[in-house]
Formats: C-alpha cells, sequence, structure tokens
C-alpha cells in the first residue's frame, strides 16, 4: 500500500497539467493498492468520481494500436476517441525516471527516440510492445504502455491516468507554417554578431573589469550594453564577492536598469542556507548537467537579462563549465540548412509550464520571432525541460514537431556552436535571456558551486542609452 499525503497529490494535480485538477474531499480515499510505485499517482475522491460522467473505469476504456506502429488508438468510455503518437507518448511519461519528482520538470532526454544523432539523419523510432489497461484501485484508472527506444535495452513502461489522456487529447485545429522565410537567409541588425566559436576567435572577447565602472562609469556602461546588443552577453571580472547579493542589486541598478521580480523572487543564490537540499525547486539548485536553455519559458513577459556572480566554484577538474550558446546563430543555421524546420519553428506555438510554491504558471510562443519591421531574429525561446505536453495542436502539427525537434536540439549542442567558459570567483555573467541560451556542465567534489544573480530588463538598458544619446 501507498499512502500519498494530500499536499503532494494537488501539487501533482496541478504541475505540468499531468492530470485533471479535481477536489479531494477525504484522505482516506488517497490509499492505492498500486504496484506500480515509480508512477506519479493521483487519486480522486470516491463521491467525486462517481458524480461525474467524464472519469471513465476500465471497462469503458480500450486502447487499439493503429497498423503502422507509430502511434496508439484510444476509446473513451464517453465516446469520445484520440490518437497519440508513440514518440508523445514516450517524450511524456510520468514515471519517476522521466519526471524529476521535485520539480516537476522532464528529464527524459528527446533524443533518445531518434536511431541517429549525425546531423541531417535522425529517424524518429519509437517501437510499440503492446499494452494492458491497470486498475490502480475501483476509482483511478491508469493505462500502462511499453515503448521501446533505441536507447532502451527494455521497452521502457509509460503509465497515465486514463483522464488525463482524454484531457491530452490532440486539437483538431491545424496550424499553417508559412514558409515566407524559406527561401531566403535570416536577415540581422547591424549592429549584432551572429556568433560560432570561430566567429568569437577572430573578436575582442566581450569582457571588462569592475573597476572600470566606478573609474569610468558612463563609457563602461555604454561597453557593457553594447556587448549585450552585439554578442548577447558579456563578462565583468574581479567583482567583489564578500556581500554576493548587494553587490549584484548595486550594478544592475547603477548599469542597467532594476532587478526583476519573478516567481523565483529578486534575487536568487544557487546554494543559500535557506536551500533545501533534499527536494530542490529546479534543476539550477542541483550539481546535474544543464543541456542549454533560456529561463523563464513559463512566464508570459520573460525576463530580458540574467545577471550570475560566481562566489564559489567547484574544485579544478570537477566540472561546473559554463555553456554559452547563440540562439539567433541556431536560427540563421537552421534557415539555412533546414528551411523547412525553421519555418516551423517562426510559426508554431509551443507551450512552457513550471510549479513552484504553490505557483502553475504557463505560456507558449514559437521558438523563434522575427522582428515584422526588419525581418531580423527578435527572439529566441525554448527550455526542453519545461515545455508541456502539445494538447493544443493537432496531431499532423505534433507529427511535424518531433520531424523537426532533433534539428533544433543537435544545433543547440553542436561543438562548434557552444562557449564552454569556466567562471571564476568574482566573474559576473550577463546573458541577453531572449537570445542567448546557457546551460552547465554537471560538478561534484567537497566545494560546492555557488552563482547569485537575479533577473533585469533590456528595455531599461535601451533607455539609458537613448537617454544619454540625447
Amino acid at each position: 500500500r501507498v499512502q500519498l499525503g494530500l499536499e503532494n497529490i494537488m501539487a501533482l494535480s496541478t504541475s505540468l497539467r499531468l492530470f485533471p485538477t479535481t477536489r479531494l474531499t477525504s484522505l482516506s480515499n488517497l490509499k492505492t493498492k498500486a504496484t506500480l510505485s515509480s508512477f506519479h499517482v493521483i487519486h480522486r475522491s470516491v463521491a467525486v468520481s462517481r458524480q461525474s460522467k467524464r472519469y471513465l473505469s476500465s471497462a469503458d476504456t480500450f486502447v487499439l494500436s493503429a497498423n503502422d506502429h507509430d502511434r496508439v488508438r484510444m476509446e473513451f468510455g464517453s465516446g469520445r476517441s484520440a490518437t497519440f503518437l508513440n514518440a508523445w507518448l514516450r517524450d511524456h511519461c510520468v514515471c519517476a525516471e522521466c519526471l524529476n519528482n521535485a520539480t516537476y520538470q522532464r528529464d527524459f532526454d528527446s533524443m533518445m527516440m531518434y536511431d541517429s544523432k549525425e546531423q541531417g539523419n535522425w529517424k524518429l523510432h519509437v517501437e510499440y510492445h503492446g499494452h494492458k489497461l491497470l486498475n490502480i484501485d475501483l476509482d483511478s484508472d491508469h493505462v500502462a504502455i511499453d515503448l521501446k527506444t533505441p536507447a532502451d535495452a527494455v521497452p521502457h513502461k509509460c503509465g497515465f491516468p486514463v483522464d488525463w489522456l482524454e484531457a491530452m487529447s490532440h486539437s483538431q485545429l491545424n496550424h499553417t507554417f508559412h514558409d515566407v522565410y524559406n527561401k531566403k537567409r535570416v536577415k540581422s541588425n547591424p549592429s549584432q554578431v551572429f556568433w560560432d566559436l570561430e566567429t568569437l576567435e577572430s573578436l575582442t572577447f566581450p569582457r571588462q573589469g569592475y573597476n572600470e565602472f566606478y573609474e569610468s562609469p558612463s563609457q563602461a556602461g555604454t561597453t557593457l550594453r553594447s556587448n549585450l546588443e552585439k554578442f548577447g552577453f558579456s563578462i565583468v571580472s574581479e567583482t567583489p564577492i564578500n556581500e554576493g547579493k548587494s553587490t549584484v542589486e548595486a550594478f544592475v541598478r547603477n548599469f542597467l536598469g532594476f532587478p526583476r521580480e519573478t516567481i523565483w523572487g529578486t534575487m536568487w543564490d544557487t546554494a543559500g542556507d535557506d536551500m533545501p537540499e533534499e527536494s530542490p525547486p529546479d534543476t539550477a539548485y542541483t550539481s546535474l548537467a544543464l543541456g542549454p536553455h533560456v529561463d523563464c519559458t513559463y512566464l508570459r513577459d520573460s525576463p530580458e537579462l540574467q545577471v550570475f556572480l560566481c562566489v564559489e566554484q567547484a574544485g579544478e577538474g570537477h566540472g561546473g563549465e559554463t555553456l554559452l550558446v547563440d540562439g539567433f546563430k541556431i536560427g540563421e543555421k537552421m534557415s539555412e540548412l533546414h528551411p523547412e524546420a525553421f519555418a516551423f519553428f517562426t510559426s508554431v506555438p509551443l507551450t512552457f509550464q513550471t510549479v513552484h510554491d504553490g505557483v502553475n504558471v504557463e505560456a507558449f510562443g514559437p521558438v523563434f520571432e522575427i522582428d515584422p519591421r526588419t525581418q531580423s531574429l527578435a527572439r529566441f525561446r525554448y527550455n526542453n525541460y519545461d515545455r508541456s505536453p502539445m494538447a493544443h495542436l493537432s496531431l499532423e502539427t505534433v507529427e511535424k514537431f518531433y520531424e523537426y525537434l532533433p534539428t533544433l536540439l543537435h544545433l543547440q549542442e553542436d561543438p562548434s556552436l557552444v562557449l564552454k567558459v569556466r567562471l571564476s570567483e568574482g566573474e559576473m555573467l550577463v546573458v541577453n535571456n531572449h537570445r542567448v541560451l546557457h546551460g552547465r556542465s554537471a560538478f561534484s567534489g567537497t566545494q560546492r558551486r555557488n552563482l547569485v544573480g537575479c533577473y533585469a530588463e533590456m528595455t531599461e538598458v535601451s533607455t539609458k542609452d537613448m537617454v544619454a544619446s540625447l
């Protein structure tokens, strides 16, 4: 028997839309005979489930495999039917191995579903190994589907609540992706450089000393803002670390604008004394590797700047390198080499979601935003950890997503595009969160790695330059 706490269940019910939100009236109804303890299970109260025709019993639900073996068709007791790609089911499995129990972020590597990781030669292959319905208890129906990817030695058992699958049935609306960008190269702003490692080697690296900002504040501030416009990032060396948060806040207010408050607060500390060791609120607060991504894709108005001050670095040889990738360079290369994928990612809105401290937020938008005035790239938006199920898209559009996804993920980790920087203590990194992806390698050892910082707004940076030019 497994006894689940009410708070954990309610958190699960709102996380990533994994389960329909249902009011639970009695803890006595939350016991389960589940033998699949690795599944995240949400249980409804008997009273609620019996009053609603929407919740189905296993006798009213069955699964049929389509003849082409790459999808599963479900027919529900309500009379509704839905078809799910094997790839979508594997990508959104909610077992503890695939979904982080503490942060509700996706841990599954989507590239595992492809036969080859060679550029331009990816073949989506998620093999169907039959199905069976598991009646966890009298009032909670789950379906378990065995799916095998090229990376799996044995089939992986993916489990889902039946009512959630019905709620996640793909939209009947088709998104039309325009091909206006297919036959021409992405235009760049003359003040910007879309960089890769080779380009950076031929240019002056965007780095300044902290003292410059107080010896020649006007000139140093202008250089910083120029670097952010040109490269999308800049590093400030020899920053005092004794008053880490206060130093960052004062720097932002003096030379960028003002710190931006989000659901994470105003100032953050990745290894603060108040940070829980057992269940950190986000993968960023762990020692795990983080692939390149941009932050807060789940906020409709995500912060434009992110500031990191390294106050403590993992020991030499123990990892912890910072990874930076120019999202605009990704867009430029994709538009040249894979124009169909670029057209898709500029046209189709994806959804992103997070759950933190009782807050469940979701936002949507395309990966690439184009400035309609100049036809130049204006924004990059993608975070595979926070991408939520794509129920708003049609099955055909989801098929296209998985066709083009490896192109995006491969470019994000292309060695020729990834800049690796081992921040030293006292180095402060300022990143345009609407353009440059950041990540890190895993780290270990007895010495912890600690960054403090905040979010800020690029609009304030532009305003300061406008005022300075008057």
